[in-house]
Order: structure tokens, then sequence, then C-alpha cells
């Protein structure tokens, strides 16, 4: 009967052990599926030029993502996040839309990573804003 109530106790005390292990195993990987959230910020500044206040679009094939909005001859940045503006692994196009008027501005695609600055310079002919990208 010693014998018995020592194989329990072992028993009982390996299941206890790998339950225990198994716990934190499984602890360590929910943590790493679950995870710190990924910086995949990028930086937006705008500058506009332009008299009019201008809305900033990120277009994605036939939709687009409000950015925000720059006050005339005023300077604004967002930080956002490049999966929010981007579903084709960083490609994205912005688009300039001033209020009050018809003309509008359309950058090329970009392909942005993680940590750029892209700086949209919106002129009083909105035709002719320019941009640049700076960063990793």
């Amino acid at each position: 009967m010693m014998r018995s109530n020592s194989r329990r106790r072992w028993l009982s005390l390996v299941t206890l052990s790998l339950a225990l292990a198994s716990t934190i195993t499984l602890g360590g990987c929910f943590k790493r599926m679950r995870g710190e959230p990924i910086d995949d910020t990028v930086t937006i500044e705008v500058e506009n030029r332009n008299f009019l206040d201008v809305v900033i679009y990120s277009l994605q094939g036939s939709s687009r993502v409000r950015i925000g909005q720059v006050t005339g001859t005023g300077h604004s940045s967002f930080d956002i996040s490049l999966r929010k503006i981007s579903t084709g692994g960083g490609d994205v196009r912005f688009h300039a839309d001033p209020v009050g008027s018809s003309r509008t501005w359309t950058t090329e695609t970009l392909h942005l990573v993680p940590g750029q600055v892209v700086e949209l310079y919106i002129e009083s002919d909105v035709g002719r804003s320019t941009l640049s990208i700076r960063g990793p």
C-alpha cells in the first residue's frame, strides 16, 4: 500500500509539473501571438501653401481613407499606421482635396516602409504640389 501512495503522489507531481509547464509554454505563445503592437507607423507632414483648407486622403483602389485636414497656409503632421492606409505591402497614393475647389492633386504610387516621413507640399496652384520622402 505504501508503494501505491508513493506512486499516486509521484503521478500527481508529474501531472502537476506537466500542467504547469504547459501553462507557462502556452502563456508564452499567447503573448507572442497577441504580442506588443507592431510599430508600422509612418508620418505624413503636410505644408499647405494654399489659402484653402485641404483634406488629405490615402487612396486604395477605388476607396479612400481620410488622413486629416490642414488649414489654409498651415502645417500639420499625422502619425498613422501603414496597415490603415495601405492594403498592398506599403504601396499607397495620397490625394489632396482643397475644400471649395474642384482642382485636386494625387501622388504617384509610393512604396513606404515603417518609420518613413512623407512630406507633402500643397501649392497655391494645387497641380504643382510636390512631395519628398525621408527616413529608412
